[in-house]
Protein backbone atom coordinates (compact mmCIF):
# COMPACT_ATOMS: atom_id res chain seq x y z
CA UNK A 1 0.00 0.00 0.00
CA UNK A 2 1.28 3.22 0.44
CA UNK A 3 4.99 3.87 2.31
CA UNK A 4 4.57 5.32 5.58
CA UNK A 5 7.75 4.14 7.69
CA UNK A 6 9.28 7.66 8.20
CA UNK A 7 7.13 10.42 10.26
CA UNK A 8 7.96 12.58 7.36
CA UNK A 9 5.41 14.09 4.97
CA UNK A 10 6.71 12.54 2.04
CA UNK A 11 7.06 8.97 3.12
CA UNK A 12 3.31 8.81 3.64
CA UNK A 13 2.48 9.54 -0.75
CA UNK A 14 0.09 7.25 -2.22
CA UNK A 15 -1.00 6.62 -5.70
CA UNK A 16 -4.59 7.60 -6.81
CA UNK A 17 -5.78 3.49 -6.32
CA UNK A 18 -4.55 3.43 -3.43
CA UNK A 19 -5.98 6.69 -2.37
CA UNK A 20 -8.97 5.45 -3.88
CA UNK A 21 -9.54 2.31 -1.80
CA UNK A 22 -8.14 3.76 1.44
CA UNK A 23 -11.21 6.70 1.05
CA UNK A 24 -13.64 3.67 -0.30
CA UNK A 25 -14.42 6.08 -3.25
CA UNK A 26 -13.91 5.75 -7.32
CA UNK A 27 -11.10 7.58 -8.66
CA UNK A 28 -13.31 9.38 -10.60
CA UNK A 29 -14.49 10.51 -7.19
CA UNK A 30 -10.76 11.24 -7.10
CA UNK A 31 -10.57 13.72 -10.01
CA UNK A 32 -13.92 15.73 -9.31
CA UNK A 33 -12.28 16.53 -5.94
CA UNK A 34 -9.31 17.80 -7.65
CA UNK A 35 -11.70 19.58 -10.59
CA UNK A 36 -14.12 21.06 -7.87
CA UNK A 37 -11.17 21.98 -6.07
CA UNK A 38 -12.30 19.70 -2.43
CA UNK A 39 -8.73 18.76 -2.97
CA UNK A 40 -5.87 20.93 -2.93
CA UNK A 41 -2.27 20.86 -4.82
CA UNK A 42 0.38 21.03 -2.43
CA UNK A 43 -2.15 20.46 0.70
CA UNK A 44 -3.80 17.64 -0.15
CA UNK A 45 -1.30 16.17 -3.03
CA UNK A 46 1.14 16.63 -4.92
CA UNK A 47 1.56 16.92 -8.78
CA UNK A 48 4.96 15.62 -9.88
CA UNK A 49 5.36 15.91 -14.11
CA UNK A 50 1.72 14.18 -15.18
CA UNK A 51 1.69 11.85 -12.11
CA UNK A 52 -0.09 12.85 -8.73
CA UNK A 53 0.44 11.62 -5.44
CA UNK A 54 -1.60 11.91 -2.38
CA UNK A 55 -0.76 12.44 1.22
CA UNK A 56 -2.15 9.71 3.19
CA UNK A 57 -2.75 11.93 6.94
CA UNK A 58 -5.94 11.30 8.94
CA UNK A 59 -6.30 15.00 9.28
CA UNK A 60 -6.51 15.69 5.72
CA UNK A 61 -8.42 13.05 4.94
CA UNK A 62 -11.10 13.97 8.25
CA UNK A 63 -11.50 17.21 6.27
CA UNK A 64 -12.90 15.57 3.19
CA UNK A 65 -15.63 14.10 5.62
CA UNK A 66 -16.63 17.32 6.62
CA UNK A 67 -19.19 19.01 4.86
CA UNK A 68 -17.93 22.13 3.01
CA UNK A 69 -19.38 25.93 3.61
CA UNK A 70 -20.49 26.13 -0.65
CA UNK A 71 -22.54 23.07 0.44
CA UNK A 72 -23.45 23.81 3.61
CA UNK A 73 -24.45 27.37 2.01
CA UNK A 74 -26.42 25.81 -1.13
CA UNK A 75 -28.44 23.53 1.12
CA UNK A 76 -29.60 26.12 3.59
CA UNK A 77 -30.85 28.64 0.70
CA UNK A 78 -32.95 25.30 -0.85
CA UNK A 79 -34.47 24.69 2.33
CA UNK A 80 -35.59 27.93 3.20
CA UNK A 81 -37.16 28.87 -0.20
CA UNK A 82 -40.71 28.98 -0.20
CA UNK A 83 -42.33 27.03 -2.78
CA UNK A 84 -44.63 29.37 -5.29
CA UNK A 85 -48.30 28.23 -6.03
CA UNK A 86 -49.06 27.79 -9.95
CA UNK A 87 -52.22 29.05 -10.33
CA UNK A 88 -53.83 26.72 -12.63
CA UNK A 89 -57.29 28.70 -12.97
CA UNK A 90 -58.14 29.99 -16.40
Amino acid sequence: MCTNSNNSRLNRLCKIDQYAQYLQVSRSTIFNWIKNKKLIEGHHYLRIGRNIRFYLDKKLIGELHEPSNKEDKGKKNISTQKKKKIDLTY
